[in-house]
C-alpha cells in the first residue's frame, strides 16, 4: 500500500489490515513539481516495487522479509531486515 499524507510518501507492507513494515519514499518538501508513481508486483506476488519518475525507490521482498529503500528510512520493523538500498534489488523482478 502507498500513502501520501501531504508531507511524506510511504510504501507499506501489509497482510490484511496489519502493517508489517514501512519505508519512506519521499519527503514532499524535497520534491518540485508533479511526479509519477508506479507500483508493481512480481509474477509470484512476493515482491513489490515503488517507482517514482521512472526510478525505483523501494522494494519489498515478502519471502525474505527484507526491504530496500533509497531513503534507508525508517528502521525495519521487528522480524524484517534491511532497508538499505541495493541496485541489485531490482533484479528480483527479472
Amino acid at each position: 500500500m502507498f500513502e501520501d499524507d501531504g508531507d511524506t510518501g510511504y510504501l507499506y507492507a501489509r497482510d490484511g489490515e496489519s502493517i508489517l513494515d514501512a519505508m519512506q519514499i519521499y519527503v514532499a518538501a524535497d520534491r518540485s513539481g508533479a511526479s509519477t508513481l508506479q507500483l508493481a508486483w512480481s509474477d509470484d506476488g512476493l515482491k513489490a516495487v515503488a517507482v517514482l519518475d521512472r526510478r525505483p525507490q523501494a522494494v519489498f521482498d515478502f519471502a525474505a522479509r527484507r526491504g530496500y529503500a533509497r531513503s534507508n528510512f525508517p528502521q525495519p520493523a521487528q522480524g524484517w531486515t534491511g532497508h538499505e538500498w541495493d541496485d541489485a534489488a531490482i533484479n528480483l523482478f527479472r
